[in-house]
């Protein structure tokens, strides 16, 4: 009787957490997909939506499940509110500012720890040991790093791009 009793509990719990995800797909015109694409929208996310073959472009006001308020980018207007279900497509605008200095401190990084460690002690008489190489090593690598992130992200964030969130391509 307690294991039978243990199970209804577990079902009843399990019923009342995916029943308001349920209620959000349906708010969304039965479109889960569209809906985790408004739940990630913030307010300052620059959007591109078609609505009715009719395409804007602007800044994310408001996002909800069932509508999808925003200033459009090129008149002074206030925010123009669209229900998802007339939502042809949804498109964001992603910067490529991080992958641009990650690659850029890892290229430059790694070649200046590189030329650090090659050139440690080119002054001296004497050959330094391998391990006294590695603090201008570090010191060379960590400072490229620096320069090649600032650079890489700078040509990142040139390199932005539109994604398309809704509908999804095959």
């Amino acid at each position: 009787m307690s294991r039978q009793r243990s199970a209804c509990m577990v079902s009843a719990a399990l019923l009342c957490l995916t029943l308001p995800r349920l209620g959000a797909a349906q708010e969304a015109g039965a479109n889960p997909e569209l809906a985790a694409a408004m739940q990630a929208l913030r307010p300052g996310h620059l959007v591109r939506i078609s609505v009715g073959g009719v395409r804007d472009t602007g800044r994310v006001a408001v996002a909800s499940s069932n509508q999808l308020a925003f200033r459009p980018r090129r008149r002074m207007a206030p925010a123009d509110a669209v229900p998802t279900s007339s939502i042809d497509s949804l498109w964001t605008w992603r910067s490529n500012a991080g992958s641009g200095a990650l690659i850029g401190a890892s290229i430059v990084g790694g070649l200046g720890a590189l030329a650090g460690y090659s050139t440690a002690g080119a002054t001296l008489d004497y050959e330094p040991s391998p391990f006294k190489r590695l603090g201008p090593a570090a010191a060379v690598g960590i400072a490229g790093g620096l320069v090649g992130a600032l650079f890489g992200g700078t040509i990142g964030s040139i390199l932005s791009h539109w994604t398309l969130v809704h509908p999804s391509r095959p």
